[in-house]
C-alpha cells in the first residue's frame, strides 16, 4: 500500500492468458448498443461510468474478430480504443 492509504500496483505475478483493451468516449447507451459484437465473442468489461471501459478478452477469443468489432466502433465515431495488454501465447 502506498502513502495515504492508496493502493499501488507493484508487479504482475503471472499472466492468465487474457488480453486487455480500453475504450474511451462512449456514452453508456451508445456503448450498450454496439457492445453486442464483443459480448458474442465472450468479452466482458468494467466501466468507471465516465466514458472509460476496460475490456477483458479471454485467451479463447478470436482477437482478429474482436479487433474488427473495436475498429468498427472507431469508424462509426462511437469510441476510440487502445491495447492495454495483448497476451500472445
Amino acid at each position: 500500500m502506498g502513502s495515504e492509504g492508496v493502493l499501488m500496483f507493484e508487479k504482475v505475478v503471472r499472466r492468465g492468458g487474457h488480453s486487455t483493451y480500453r475504450i474511451f468516449r462512449a456514452d453508456q447507451q451508445t456503448f450498450d448498443t454496439h457492445w453486442s459484437k464483443l459480448e458474442e465473442l465472450e468479452c466482458s468489461y468494467e466501466s468507471t461510468g465516465e466514458g472509460l471501459y476496460a475490456v477483458d478478452m479471454p485467451a479463447a477469443v478470436d482477437v482478429a474478430k474482436a479487433d474488427l468489432a473495436l475498429e468498427s466502433g472507431v469508424l462509426l465515431g462511437i469510441w476510440d480504443f487502445e491495447e492495454g495488454y495483448y497476451f500472445n501465447s
